[in-house]
């Protein structure tokens, strides 16, 4: 799938799922928030494989998917907080599409309740970045990586680990331009596969790094939580529900960032996985890129560092000024009111 948001995340499942495709296949990327527009299909037309991995949710939730896709309901989450897209996912004609379809694949075990709360035959299947291939070629480096946590998180990794550490983040500018955004996340998970250890508050980071073999720790930015969202997920790795334990484990030695291996329990899941959609498109996953894809010499941590600061920075002066217009836009509309 493809997607025009500020979380490489997203796109980081779209390699996962690219993984099972043959090279040099023809391939079409879907916005996720447009799969239920056919596009001018009909019965005549061949149908289109869609591995169905993603977050359903949000203003601009689009769903059912459209008749023209063959589509694998694999690693879903459903934001079912949501009335909007709890009472469009209810409907009758949703109901019955999902029926249809087999048993559905919830990423979470909140969204697994959810589902089996409206009598459908659902599973935890965990999330496809689980199944991310790794490059035989790359070599671990002597560095580590922080990805979006607290500054006092990220201060004290610096001062325990006996590595350098790399602080980036998984926010990017909003944009479609497709290809972009998934070589900016095969380069991201490339330095993730080289790097010694990585700690973040991203899913999309902590399960690629237990696909990968980095040893990897999950810290929450402030109060910023989410065991609905995370239910199921954070138990595959090492995770702190609070950076300030965290913190108190960095100080008193209790956690060793040089000296820690990942937990094994992703491992089912993750075999489990990729024999469902090796069933669904004939083919085994390859690894997740070419070291001819990524955009830096992701060795190099001084240019890692340069290249994803303008990243982030272009990010926040573009996030910065959408939400000046939005605020200049409410007031004016409240004052015409």
């Amino acid at each position: 799938m493809a997607y025009n948001t500020t979380n490489i995340g997203d796109d980081v499942q779209s390699v996962a799922a690219e993984a099972y495709l043959p090279e040099g296949t023809g391939k079409t990327y879907v916005y996720r928030d447009e799969i239920a527009n056919d596009g001018g299909w009909s019965s005549d037309m061949d149908k289109i494989k869609l591995i169905g991995n993603a977050w359903y949710g949000g203003k601009r939730f689009s769903w059912p998917p459209a008749q023209q896709y063959d589509f694998l309901p694999i690693a879903m989450h459903i934001e079912y907080g949501n009335s909007i897209v709890r009472k469009r996912f209810e409907k009758e004609q949703s109901l019955k599409y999902v029926k249809g379809i087999g048993a559905l694949g919830a990423r979470d075990l909140s969204t697994l309740k959810y589902l089996r709360s409206l009598g459908l035959n659902a599973y935890f299947s965990g999330c496809l970045t689980l199944t991310l291939q790794r490059i035989s070629t790359l070599r671990k480096q002597p560095f580590g990586v922080t990805v979006d946590v607290d500054k006092d998180v990220a201060n004290a990794i610096s001062q325990s680990a006996s590595k350098d550490v790399i602080r980036l983040s998984a926010n990017v500018p909003a944009m479609k331009n497709t290809q972009r955004r998934m070589r900016i996340a095969r380069t991201l998970l490339g330095i993730y596969q080289s790097a010694s250890f990585v700690v973040t508050s991203r899913i999309h980071v902590m399960l690629p790094c237990l696909a990968l073999g980095t040893p990897v720790v999950f810290v929450p930015r402030g109060n910023m939580f989410e065991p609905k969202r995370l239910e199921g997920l954070t138990d595959l790795s090492h995770t702190y529900i609070s950076a300030q334990t965290f913190l108190g484990d960095i100080h008193s030695g209790k956690l060793n960032l040089d000296k820690f291996t990942n937990p094994v329990q992703h491992i089912k899941l993750r075999n489990d996985l990729i024999e469902r959609v090796r069933g669904f498109t004939g083919n085994q996953p390859r690894p997740y890129a070419d070291v001819n894809d990524f955009l830096i010499d992701i060795y190099d941590r001084r240019e890692i560092a340069d290249y994803f600061n303008r990243i982030e920075s272009t990010f926040m002066i573009t996030n910065s000024w959408n939400t000046f217009k939005y605020k200049v836009k409410h007031r004016l509309r409240h004052h015409a009111e």
